[in-house]
């Protein structure tokens, strides 16, 4: 399926260009809110693309696609400003891949006073501070899914040397804070938005489930790796399997969140409503940029400002 198909599909508006050239040009017209950009374009490279888009000041959440047997290019392409590299086939990872860059990207560029690009200014009520401060878990727990997807590819190549250790802390950091912490906060949501919309009930109680689900996932992966960090023998194809699934259902969980639920939330639910809750879930800060200094913590948050 064409690139431009799979998005329309998942909902995004999508302008398609056959060259660099003229990609260059429309963003010069029209700013676009993501970029997605093949490795080899007709005219020129897409990192060369890139990095002209951001010599020009013109880049924004950027992915870069590719076939499989390029993916040793991902390191230069992630340093130049991509946001992720996705192989092919792309399937719907693509809108997934995008829709996490766009979360992250928003994220590290919207000034901490509360003024937009636009230079207004935007008055945070509790029930937006809240919803905000779980997109804001969701930046994290991706950034730390990116991290173990680059370690699951370095697995499934036979000569590649992946990091067990760092592996172990991002699955350790999943039960310690969203299974034991940010989910409970959204569940807290679920209830508010259950009783004022009850349509929405069936899909709740997926998401519900899901939440007990992606913790056993989460436990059974970290036994695995606590496993191997111990010198027991666990085959890499099976360590790739788990990894895998959890890394999916993790990424799918997130997108129907923040593409559906917060979205219905925030037409549903009122700051009296939230205030109820918010106290309760609001004040608690995630590990990774928190002030806990445990070993395994400080290891993901020196991965990541190597990773940027």
């Amino acid at each position: 399926m064409q690139i431009s198909s799979i998005l329309f599909k998942a909902r995004f508006d999508v302008v398609a260009c056959a060259t660099a050239a003229e990609g260059l040009a429309l963003l010069k017209l029209a700013p676009r809110s993501a970029l997605v950009v093949d490795f080899h374009l007709a005219d020129m490279g897409g990192v060369d693309f890139v990095r002209i888009c951001l010599e020009q000041e013109l880049l924004s959440a950027t992915i870069m696609t590719a076939s499989e047997s390029e993916i040793s290019n991902a390191v230069q392409a992630l340093r130049q400003g991509v946001s992720d590299f996705l192989p092919q086939p792309y399937d719907h990872r693509l809108a997934q891949s995008l829709r996490r860059a766009l979360r992250e990207y928003d994220f590290q560029n919207t000034p901490d006073s509360g003024v937009c690009a636009a230079g207004k200014q935007s008055k945070p009520t509790v029930m937006t501070t809240f919803l905000d401060k779980l997109n804001q878990d969701h930046v994290h727990m991706a950034q730390l899914l990116d991290l173990l997807a680059a370690q699951l590819t370095l697995l499934r190549d036979p000569d590649g040397e992946p990091d067990y250790r760092l592996m172990q802390d991002i699955a350790y950091y999943f039960i310690c804070f969203p299974d034991s912490v940010h989910h409970r906060a959204e569940d807290a949501v679920f209830r508010a938005l259950e009783e004022k919309s009850p349509s929405q009930r069936k899909r709740i109680e997926a998401l519900r489930l899901e939440h007990v689900e992606l913790a056993e996932m989460g436990q059974e992966f970290n036994l695995l790796l606590e496993g191997v960090c111990s010198g027991h023998v666990v085959t890499r194809d099976k360590i790739v399997s788990a990894g895998e699934n959890f890394l999916e259902r993790q990424r799918r969980h997130m997108d129907t969140e923040e593409g559906e639920i917060f979205v219905i939330a925030k037409a549903y639910l009122n700051d009296e409503i939230v205030a109820a809750f918010a106290s309760i879930h609001a004040e608690v800060q995630g590990p990774l940029f928190g002030t806990d200094t445990r070993d395994s913590f400080n290891r993901l948050r020196q991965a990541i400002m190597e990773k940027a």
